[in-house]
């Protein structure tokens, strides 16, 4: 007896309460409706009821993929020469980010290191022809464990950045343990370096599986490996379910990848049960099944869905407020959608054994403005040089008590400076501002840092809170800028 196709409800706490809703649904049902016509009217519907300078940078992926699909055929409405400069300047902001990765890139593969291209980049590797409809801002690299401070060294000597401000010397201390640093350089240039392909809980063994079977490709002439078909679209699921908010056009990747003739549907499911993607492939599956009325086979929808069903039951809500997109929740619900992302993070960091190698000083507000600057103290810089004296020379442990005065601006945020020696990482120093007021904040940091014998002359750094791109301007940079200060005193002591 047939079984009856399982009907998924928009309510929660069914998985289709996840799906894309409203303008969103709308473009994504233009980029994958089978019935081109269908597909066609909601598409010039759109372009009607939105203004595409309006629209987010998700919704111009997707209007580009769109674009690819219907070409000339939405010549007739009145948005089109826009929607075709759209498409055109995001080619072009994705071909220029593409050439100034490729040297790196290059460099990468001429050493002997394997690239493994992952996400967009993928895509665009093992299909050519859909440069022009497929946004790819960012180059998404795994490389093998073996090899990645390697490759890590190749990208600091060319001049990438930390996204995230820490200096390049700190991210090495933590290369064995992280899954993923991000790099940027110039205005658009954006590298995703990856130990591993698939985020959350690590799977040493199967990540080696993903190896074995990934295949040939070639990137803008350098040799690279793209997954195989089914750890492509699972690798959409597993990343992609994380972003909704921010990213879905790995939803028409996934309705792609799995009409084409070399997807494999038991490969599918397999690697989806051992990556416990249940619950975000039954939400993307069901929508492309019964929303977009893709001609998905029916069993492996099944499958997933009664494997999802029988996840944890704070797993699976974790996994459905993370795979809804955010402006579809209230304020509680995207408190908890934060609480689920927190909870996962920390999961993600215990099973990768992430930890700072070099210690955290918590700066602490002083609790009197000295009388008078010392003659000593420096003036006001990013960066100043610290001479720790000749105890430097013979303790392996010293202890440092700093008073810094800070610039800062009129609103809350965080303050984070390093400890650096020529060749390495020491400590971070750390605080967050909460009040609103600027000026001059005096802050004492004190604690321990271990010391190679050589290590007599280090610099105090002040660090950026995320690296800013050339464009960004004032406001970007009080919030989240490296903020100027001056060295008050330094006291050091050999730690018992």
């Amino acid at each position: 007896m047939t079984r009856t196709p399982r009907r998924f409800s928009r309510r929660f706490p069914d998985y289709g309460w996840a799906w894309p809703t409203g303008s969103l649904d709308q473009l994504l049902k233009a980029a994958l409706l089978p019935d081109d016509k269908a597909a066609l009217a909601l598409a010039e519907d759109w372009l009607d009821r939105y203004d595409i300078d309006s629209a987010t940078f998700r919704d111009h992926r997707l209007l580009a993929a769109i674009s690819h699909r219907f070409g000339t055929a939405l010549a007739r409405h009145a948005a089109y020469p826009r929607l075709l400069g759209l498409r055109r300047h995001l080619w072009t902001r994705s071909r220029m980010a593409i050439s100034q990765a490729e040297p790196v890139l290059k460099a990468i593969s001429e050493a002997g290191i394997r690239l493994l291209l992952i996400k967009g980049a993928s895509r665009l590797a093992s299909d050519p022809s859909t440069e022009t409809g497929r946004v790819a801002h960012d180059i998404d690299i795994v490389v093998e464990e073996a090899r990645l401070a390697e490759a890590f060294a190749l990208i600091e000597a060319r001049g990438w950045q930390s996204s995230s401000g820490a200096s390049l010397r700190y991210w090495a201390t933590q290369i064995g343990s992280i899954q993923s640093m991000n790099f940027f350089s110039g205005s658009l240039g954006d590298i995703d370096l990856h130990r591993d392909a698939y985020p959350a809980i690590r799977d040493d063994a199967d990540e080696q599986r993903l190896w074995r079977q990934a295949e040939a490709a070639s990137f803008h002439g350098i040799p690279v490996l793209v997954p195989s078909a089914a750890d492509r679209a699972a690798l959409a699921i597993a990343h992609g379910s994380l972003a909704a908010h921010s990213h879905s056009d790995w939803i028409v990747d996934c309705g792609s990848i799995m009409a084409s003739d070399v997807f494999s549907w038991p490969a599918f499911c397999d690697i989806v049960e051992r990556r416990r993607l249940a619950t975000a492939a039954t939400i993307v599956l069901s929508y492309l099944s019964q929303e977009i009325a893709l001609d998905l086979p029916p069993d492996p929808l099944r499958k997933l869905a009664e494997l999802a069903d029988r996840s944890g039951g704070m797993s699976r809500l974790g996994c459905l407020l993370q795979a809804k997109p955010r402006n579809d929740m209230s304020g509680p619900l995207d408190f908890a959608r934060w609480l689920a992302k927190k909870a996962r993070m920390r999961g993600e960091r215990q099973s990768r054994g992430v930890s700072d190698a070099q210690p955290i000083l918590r700066g602490k507000p002083a609790r009197r403005r000295p009388a008078a600057i010392p003659s000593s103290a420096t003036g006001f810089a990013a960066v100043h040089s610290l001479d720790l004296g000749r105890d430097a020379t013979t303790a392996t442990r010293l202890s440092l008590s700093l008073l810094i005065e800070i610039a800062v601006p009129p609103l809350a945020r965080r303050i984070e400076l390093e400890i650096n020696s020529a060749s390495r990482h020491l400590a971070r120093l750390r605080y967050r501002k909460l009040g609103k007021s600027g000026g001059s904040l005096i802050l004492r940091y004190e604690g321990d840092v271990r010391l190679d014998p050589s290590e007599r002359i280090v610099t105090i750094e002040g660090r950026p809170i995320r690296q800013l791109r050339e464009t960004e301007g004032g406001a970007s940079q009080a919030r989240f800028g490296a903020l100027p200060f001056r060295l008050l005193s330094a006291e050091t002591r050999s730690a018992r």
